[in-house]
């Protein structure tokens, strides 16, 4: 019975991780809008990716919207925070990219800039121009207006940022397929180092766990003596497995292992002041995304941004 609880966990504790990836929408063919909560209109979703195309030609920057029902049990700064890692948004030399992601059903929102722009793009910045050209729609259920208005104002300001202006917005034919030359849009061949090792280590610990549960038999011999025996080696078998637990849930960051400087400033979500705090942790991603379109440039994010906070 032991043997079965230990496997039954085992399968648990291994698929806990994928569990967790399916929280997190896969990006559209589009890149710059996923509208899953379905709030935004064909105009708006068409505005953002033609305004979004001009400014990576011009910049290399990039504004993504995101809208989801529910962000579950992450909360939303954790939950922008992975999908930014995730998707690769902005440059990766210039880490410029910025993520509007609003949960309807949390009546949530939270914005957040790649780590090029903690210094000039700032979470101050955010945190006014949210709560400025957002909020107001917000609260009435105008999701589609809000983005409308909030997008134009962190694309004005993106402009400012690089010290550059565009006039009009390139017209693309075809705009829901344009992709810029620098994209790759074949399967994501980028590797995180920190997960490989994982997944290594883990295989082995669970072969030896396996191998000494099922494999070993010290003798067929019933003696007091072997019963003991056999029994502090079942007893020492559970530690690796321990082990293996201990490592899998270890926090989905952890691949800031890797990340030599994980400084990085957030805005104080408990107040509806501007003020910005100082904070350590974050993370990093070795950018880009699992499956389908590369369309992220690979940027990372250290965590800050802002969100709707107390009101």
């Amino acid at each position: 019975m032991k043997k079965i609880l230990i496997i039954i966990t085992l399968i648990l504790v291994l698929t806990c991780n994928v569990v967790f990836a399916a929280d997190i929408p896969e990006p559209t063919s589009d890149f710059y809008v996923n509208d899953t909560a379905n709030v935004l209109s064909e105009q708006t979703k068409k505005l953002i990716i033609d305004k979004n195309a001009a400014l990576y030609d011009k910049t290399g920057a990039q504004i993504v919207v995101v809208t989801v029902e529910f962000t579950n049990t992450a909360s939303i700064a954790d939950y922008a925070y992975e999908l930014f890692n995730e998707y690769g948004i902005g440059s990766k030399d210039k880490n410029n990219g910025l993520l509007l992601l609003l949960s309807i059903g949390d009546d949530d929102y939270y914005a957040l800039q790649g780590a090029g722009l903690e210094r000039t793009f700032t979470s101050g910045t955010i945190s006014y121009l949210l709560y400025e050209y957002l909020e107001p729609y917000f609260a009435q259920q105008e999701y589609d207006t809000g983005v409308l208005s909030v997008f134009n104002a962190f694309y004005e300001e993106m402009l400012a940022v690089h010290d550059t202006a565009i006039d009009t917005p390139v017209e693309y034919p075809n705009e829901y397929e344009y992709y810029p030359e620098e994209y790759y849009y074949g399967p994501d061949t980028s590797i995180n180092i920190f997960d490989v090792f994982r997944t290594f280590f883990i295989i082995i610990v669970i072969i030896a766990v396996l191998i000494s549960i099922f494999g070993t038999r010290k003798s067929t011999k019933r003696t007091y003596s072997s019963t003991q025996t056999r029994s502090s080696s079942s007893n020492s078998n559970i530690w690796p497995f321990l082990g293996a637990m201990y490592l899998l849930n270890k926090n989905k960051n952890n691949s800031s292992f890797f990340n030599l400087n994980n400084n990085h400033n957030t805005i104080n979500r408990s107040s509806s002041s501007f003020r910005g705090t100082s904070s350590f942790g974050g993370g990093s991603s070795f950018g880009g995304r699992s499956g389908g379109f590369h369309s992220g440039g690979g940027g990372v994010s250290r965590g800050g941004g802002a969100g709707r906070g107390g009101r």
